[in-house]
């Protein structure tokens, strides 16, 4: 996987899609960065050594510059990806996939209804 299929698949659209696809009842850690949502859902789609923090996520990349995987390459994390998998109570009972499914579609609705 490439630094530019990284960037492009921290978007709320992707993590939804992923997680229509697992068990809505399955919990996940926010306070794990190598288990939290966001990281569960990105090796999920095949990227290796990621780390999630607050606003940064960190993975091995392949270059083509160097033709070879690099690790902990850097990527800025969407503020709302983050709230998201954080929750508004931000406690553990709300990290659970279906309620960061009705969190990502409060904030798609209304853009999509623009």
């Amino acid at each position: 996987m490439t630094e530019s299929e990284l960037r492009g698949a921290l978007t709320l659209e992707g993590l939804r899609d992923w997680v229509l696809t697992q068990d809505p009842e399955t919990a996940y850690d926010y306070t794990n960065g190598e288990n939290c949502l966001i990281a569960r859902y990105l090796r999920g789609l095949g990227f290796e050594g990621v780390q999630v923090y607050p606003l940064l996520v960190t993975a091995s990349v392949f270059s083509m510059m160097a033709p070879r995987n690099i690790e902990g390459v850097l990527v800025p994390l969407d503020r709302r990806l983050n709230d998201v998998s954080l929750g508004a109570t931000r406690e553990d009972g709300d990290w659970v996939y279906w309620r960061a499914l009705g969190r990502i579609d409060e904030i798609l609705e209304p853009e999509e209804g623009s």
